[in-house]
C-alpha cells in the first residue's frame, strides 16, 4: 500500500485508480518523518555527567527507516529520508524514481545478503 501526504493529496491520486492511505489510516502504526527518528538517534548515549555527546547529528540511511521501531509500547514508521521536502528534486541532481530505485535496491540487497 502506498502513503499519501494527506486526504487532499488521496482523492487525486484515487482519480487515477492509485489506492492510497494516510498517516492517520495505517493505525496502530504511527508515521513521522526520518527528522524525528535523527533527533532520538542524537539522544542515544548522550550523558552530560560522563561528557559524553551521543551519537552525531546526522541523516539516517535507509536502512535506519526502513523498519518498524516500538518506542515506549507505541509503532512508529518513519518515511525515507530521500522523500524529505527540502529543495527542488532537479537542484539535488538526482530524480526521486532513480532515489528510490537506489534506496531499494540497497536495502533489499541487504536483507537478502542477511538471509543466506
Amino acid at each position: 500500500m502506498l502513503l499519501s501526504e494527506d486526504s487532499r493529496l488521496q482523492a487525486i491520486l484515487r482519480t487515477f485508480g492509485i489506492e492510497t492511505q494516510t498517516p492517520e489510516e495505517v493505525a496502530p502504526v504511527r508515521v513521522r518523518s526520518p527528522e524525528i527518528l535523527r533527533k532520538i538517534y542524537a539522544l542515544l548515549g548522550k550523558d552530560e555527567k560522563l561528557a559524553l555527546s551521543g551519537r552525531p547529528d546526522r541523516p539516517i540511511g535507509s536502512l535506519g527507516t526502513c523498519k518498524l521501531y516500538r518506542i515506549d509500547s507505541d509503532l512508529y514508521a518513519f518515511t525515507p529520508s530521500f522523500m524529505q521536502a527540502t529543495g527542488f528534486y532537479l537542484t539535488q541532481g538526482q530524480y526521486p524514481f532513480s532515489s528510490l530505485s537506489l534506496s531499494l535496491s540497497f536495502v533489499l540487497s541487504h536483507c537478502l545478503s542477511l538471509a543466506l
